[in-house]
């Protein structure tokens, strides 16, 4: 799914994994159960968010419900989505407090994604062969992604951004912004912004410390947020089964 994979490691930083363990006592594989997440919620002293998402009966995100609330803002936020044929989220419409409200489309083809917002402001993906986006533009800034063994990366002039991944872990989680439920192996741990001409001069803006339930779904984790740099953060993982 071309705008899933896009749209995946576009909102890295809110995707979630799982991965097989092995028993200890027997050394078996323990295969994950059948199980999606319905329910993320993070709480800091800095703020608290609480992701709740629904299914239809393809296995798509119907509606993401986001509720974020802090000493200067409390934001309450629906989405819902409306997918193509392939189940990819072609029209998503938001509703709430806040900023954003109004309906995106995605037009989607062989190799490019055109996301238009509410406010007519359009922004274009190029997707390279194997059907990760490689390229973005929205008229007026350019950015070019690529990987770098494990790291992926967005140069954008003075400020860039890399993310490291560990491949060995499955995705369980829909990415924020599409509405596909898919396994794939991309945890992101790390998130540092930089100076693309000089690499050894990175900030540490995003960390997750990872506890896993007995399947391999993560059930809670620490989160380092460089925005609020004297907060700790942690995160509690529900899910369901299907």
């Amino acid at each position: 799914m071309k705008i899933t994979r896009l749209l995946l490691a576009m909102m890295a930083v809110a995707v979630l994994f799982a991965s097989c363990k092995k028993d200890d006592d027997d050394d078996e594989e323990v295969v994950p159960a059948m199980k999606r997440l319905v329910k993320v919620e993070t709480v800091g002293d800095s703020y608290s968010q609480t992701d709740v998402y629904t299914y239809n009966d393809e296995g798509y995100v119907a509606t993401h419900e986001y509720t974020y609330n802090s000493e200067s803002s409390n934001n309450e936020k629906t989405t819902t989505y409306t997918h193509n044929e392939n189940g990819e989220p072609i029209e998503w419409t938001q509703t709430g407090t806040g900023y954003g409200n109004g309906t995106t489309t995605a037009n989607i083809s062989s190799n490019k994604v055109i996301i238009t917002k509410p406010s007519g402001s359009e922004t274009e993906y190029t997707l390279n062969s194997n059907d990760r986006f490689s390229f973005q533009t929205d008229g007026t800034f350019d950015y070019d992604y690529f990987w770098s063994g494990t790291n992926l990366l967005r140069k954008e002039g003075l400020l860039s951004f890399k993310y490291a991944h560990d491949l060995s872990k499955d995705n369980v989680m829909p990415a924020l912004g599409t509405s596909y439920w898919e396994r794939s192996e991309n945890l992101i741990t790390k998130g540092w912004i930089y100076n693309y001409d000089d690499q050894s001069d990175m900030s540490l803006f995003v960390e997750y410390t990872f506890d896993f339930n007995a399947d391999g779904t993560p059930a809670t984790a620490t989160m380092y947020n460089g925005f609020y740099s004297d907060d700790t953060f942690s995160v509690t993982y529900t899910y369901e089964e299907y």
